[in-house]
């Protein structure tokens, strides 16, 4: 990827802190969330407000890991359609409202997905079933 201008070193510094990987993949990865969502939103009619050190500081927050479920950020794995389920997306607490700070979380795109075909309520009733499962298993 062409970068126009270099990683910010104090926010590499973080990424290494919990992620194993080289930091600078993980930076371009969470920058690439971060230009797709700011250029896809006015598509889709709603506002981004959400400035670069905002979303730098939500990603220091997340630590690597889905807001929504605590499960860690990963590049690698695909599923069988050849998708990234586990990488970091930026998801709207609120979904009517728009891509501000305080609206916004780091999440997996899996967990984006089905939270807005399904709405957060159901999405975590799944998760508690799923680990009430996993629990019984034990």
């Amino acid at each position: 990827m062409f970068r126009s201008r270099p990683r910010d070193p104090e926010i590499l510094e973080h990424l290494g802190q919990f992620h194993r990987e080289d930091p600078r993949l993980w930076y371009d990865q969470y920058e690439k969330a971060y230009r797709v969502r700011a250029r896809t939103a006015p598509q889709k009619g709603t506002r981004f407000e959400l400035a670069e050190p905002q979303f730098w500081r939500m990603v220091i927050r997340a630590g690597g890991r889905c807001e929504m479920t605590g499960q860690p950020f990963d590049r690698f794995y695909r599923g069988p359609t050849g998708k990234h389920p586990f990488i970091p997306t930026i998801d709207r607490i609120n979904p009517v409202g728009d891509y501000t700070s305080e609206n916004c979380q780091l999440v997996t795109w899996i967990s984006n997905v089905a939270v807005c075909d399904f709405g957060r309520a159901a999405y975590l009733e799944m998760v508690r079933y799923g680990m009430m499962g996993l629990a019984a298993a034990d």
